[in-house]
């Protein structure tokens, strides 16, 4: 502090060298007047300083005020450098907090960056990613990991730095799992059913994680197999159910893998057997043994129809697909699926962990008929903008019998 004793103006200016600086600069001070002045020191290097700060008036005389000052590096650290979440549901957040501390008599100005933010996918995150520590001071950063995409395994690193100290590296991993669900059956038999009339079965769907899972039947509305709820939500650690009909006015054996896509886990198959009759047509009944001895026998390599049967009225008729004519089914002599042959029978989750044949993503993406034995040559027919006044032109279908016998095939149309 300057103060103006004498009986006139006087102007006061100050020469001062970096690392130190003065504020204000200059200063004009009436008689009587007091000014404050303030030093600063900003080192850019660890180190002893030592300054002479030359306050000159307008009259010609100066004084003089030494200036010192130590420069040190502040120093910080954490008390774990790796943190691993472990296994972690898609849908949750997993929080973990860090102690870090600034060992030195400076304070630090500290920042946590992400070591590559391009490749980073957003799954953890760092908070604060800026501040100041005092001096022998500590404080605490909040890590979260939301994982997005089931099965994946995230590792990322990020730093913890600051300007002239040190630098310490957080490395962050965790892996992400899906949701849980179970079904109270994988295969449903709604036996003989006489045309035109229908045929329920429910199907109890059961969540075992704690987080709430979406559901999506990949059916349509109009088919021969129809869904109560084919889309909705199950609880958290909860058991939902939805009942599946079954209504034909066609006479054939019917058969439909299912597929219900569950949010963040694997799509999971059921299959549907139903036999449709009039008083003048009975077809021999489908069970699901046939399907199951159709499904070894292609999945060894070996032709959709056994070219060795000879008795063809002991094979029940090929089931009709509810949606396209596809996967006809030569009988076998395998047990399997008994429960679900018997007229409205099921098997059960426990029984049947996994459907003989494409299941899962395979069923999804290449279809129930792994034998290809009947194909068409599209899945959409697209007839572009239409008269209201008069019929769209015709299409081709091509429908093709990849087997080595006879077989009868018809479009279901809803």
């Amino acid at each position: 502090t300057i103060r103006n004793v004498g009986d006139v103006r006087v102007g006061v200016s100050w020469k001062l060298e970096p690392p130190f600086s003065i504020q204000p600069a200059t200063e004009s001070l009436a008689p009587g007047q007091a000014a404050t002045f303030e030093v600063s020191f900003l080192p850019q290097e660890a180190g002893s300083f030592q300054g002479h700060a030359a306050c000159v008036m307008d009259n010609g005389s100066s004084s003089v005020c030494r200036v010192t000052g130590i420069a040190k590096f502040p120093y910080l650290s954490m008390e774990q450098t790796t943190v691993d979440f472990g296994n972690v549901l898609v849908g949750k957040v997993v929080e973990r907090v860090i102690r870090f501390a600034n060992h030195s008599t400076v304070e630090a100005n500290f920042s946590m960056l992400h070591d590559n933010e391009a490749a980073a996918d957003g799954v953890y995150k760092v908070t604060p990613a800026r501040g100041r520590l005092g001096p022998e001071e500590y404080s605490e950063m909040r890590v979260t990991y939301t994982p997005k995409h089931t099965g994946t395994f995230s590792c990322e690193n990020f730093t913890l730095s600051t300007a002239g100290g040190n630098r310490v590296s957080l490395n962050l991993r965790g892996t992400a799992l899906g949701p849980t669900v179970t079904f109270s059956a994988r295969a449903f038999n709604f036996g003989n059913v006489a045309a035109g009339n229908t045929a329920t079965r429910v199907l109890y769907m059961q969540n075992h994680s704690d987080v709430q899972v979406a559901y999506d039947f990949q059916i349509d509305p109009q088919d021969c197999f129809s869904v109560s709820k084919p889309q909705g939500t199950i609880g958290p650690c909860t058991t939902g159910h939805v009942t599946i009909t079954f209504k034909s006015g066609l006479v054939a054996n019917y058969w439909r893998r299912l597929v219900c896509l569950v949010r963040d886990a694997d799509p999971i198959g059921v299959d549907l057997l139903a036999t449709s009759y009039t008083d003048k047509a009975r077809p021999p009944p489908l069970e699901h043994r046939h399907i199951v001895s159709y499904m070894s026998r292609v999945e060894s390599g070996a032709p959709p129809v056994d070219a060795e049967v000879q008795n063809v009225g002991s094979v029940p008729p090929s089931p009709v697909p509810s949606h396209h004519s596809r996967n006809p089914l030569s009988a076998g002599s395998s047990e399997a699926g008994r429960d679900g042959d018997r007229p409205g029978g099921a098997t059960s989750a426990g029984a049947l962990q996994a459907l003989p044949g494409p299941d899962a993503w395979r069923l999804l993406f290449g279809g129930q008929d792994p034998g290809k034995a009947v194909t068409v040559d599209t899945d959409i027919l697209e007839f572009g903008s239409c008269s209201r006044l008069s019929a769209a032109e015709y299409q081709a279908v091509v429908v093709t019998n990849n087997t080595s016998v006879k077989v009868t095939a018809f479009f279901n149309v809803p």
